[in-house]
């Protein structure tokens, strides 16, 4: 709903592991023209450099001659390593091969995000003069979260015979789907996800307006309570700040497409009362004791079905048993347990890494 935007930068030993599994799949294939060093059977080219260097700036903060130089040399070690791991056979270790798995799904699902969605969506700067100038007004907004349009209708219906939009709100959404009663208090334009950031800006006062679907949010209505004028910094204070907003918002838009063509082309489909069971089984996990029991499913919830997709001819499913393995990865990002949304799309999300 509020529009979150990416992370800085990955940390530098994420970055080095990146580096590390370039080099592993590397071979001696790549454009002499662009190659910087050779170790073994593996090269190390000027786009592995840059993508370390992106990523590890903090690290190297010597003058830009010597940074290079150390990074390169960084590099060319931890070539050396791997080819001392490959001749004494660590890579047959099925401690290595497991622990390997992952980050290679991981990079090929990165590698295929940056195929798909450029990092550096342009943004003109008659963009940034506009988003500049609707900030000159905040709104007072309110909205109900729901999980599903028919529960966004049902919440309306409320509303259409009296009802109190705070008890609404409370009732349909969610832990952590909004604050106490919808309230969302003053913000400015760029702060929530499309549509809900132009009823912010447009909307008439005191009107419920929706339901509305935000694209991996979820359904919506929303009520602006006011507007009042915003005293802001001089454009050129917040140019790239701006810049910043618009291009993040324009590479979700890309990140949405590119996951709905990569649906259809696979006929990714949830599994009607998948999600739900998945909210089932974690929410009784948490409320029997504490904390969510990933381990100990019997073979009923392992085999629930969540979602089937095709993978050539035949029709192949996801199961509870796998989402739990997949939950049980390292740095895995978890759904909103709370959220039928946000379980489907990460159902969803679970399915495409796999076909990655």
């Amino acid at each position: 709903m509020i529009e979150r935007f990416p992370p800085r930068p990955h940390p530098a030993a994420r970055a080095l592991l990146a580096a590390l599994l370039a080099l592993v799949l590397s071979g001696c294939g790549a454009d002499p023209s662009r190659v910087l060093a050779r170790v073994g059977d593996r090269t190390i080219t000027v786009d592995d450099f840059v993508e370390v260097a992106r990523d590890k700036q903090d690290q190297y903060a010597e003058p830009p001659d010597s940074a290079k130089a150390l990074l390169l040399g960084d590099l060319v070690q931890a070539a050396l390593v791997l080819c001392d791991a490959d001749r004494i056979g660590l890579y047959r270790q099925p401690a290595i091969q497991a622990a390997r798995a992952p980050i290679e799904n991981d990079e090929a699902r990165q590698a295929l995000n940056r195929r798909l969605v450029p990092a550096d969506v342009p943004v003109s700067e008659a963009e940034v003069e506009q988003l500049y100038a609707w900030r000159d007004r905040t709104a007072h907004v309110r909205v109900i979260a729901c999980p599903s349009r028919a529960a966004a209708n049902a919440a309306a219906a409320e509303l259409a015979r009296g009802a109190r939009f705070e008890e609404i709100a409370d009732r349909y959404g969610g832990p952590g789907s909004a604050p106490p009663g919808g309230d969302l208090g003053y913000l400015a334009p760029g702060s929530l996800v499309p549509p809900l950031d132009e009823y912010l800006r447009e909307g008439p006062l005191h009107t419920v307006i929706g339901p509305l679907e935000t694209q991996g949010e979820g359904w919506f209505l929303i009520e602006v309570l006011d507007r009042k004028e915003r005293a802001q910094r001089p454009l050129d204070l917040q140019r790239t700040i701006l810049r910043d907003m618009i291009r993040q918002r324009k590479v979700r838009a890309l990140r949405l497409r590119a996951q709905q063509e990569l649906r259809d082309a696979y006929d990714v489909r949830l599994e009607p009362g998948g999600a739900q069971s998945m909210f089932t089984y974690f929410n009784q996990a948490a409320g029997d004791s504490g904390h969510h029991d990933l381990e100990n499913p019997d073979a009923a919830q392992r085999a629930m079905v969540l979602a089937r997709y095709r993978a050539g001819q035949a029709d192949s499913v996801y199961t509870l048993g796998e989402a739990i393995t997949d939950l049980g990865e390292y740095g895995r990002e978890r759904p909103n347990i709370a959220m039928i949304p946000a379980i489907e799309n990460w159902i969803e999300d679970a399915v495409i890494r796999r076909l990655v």
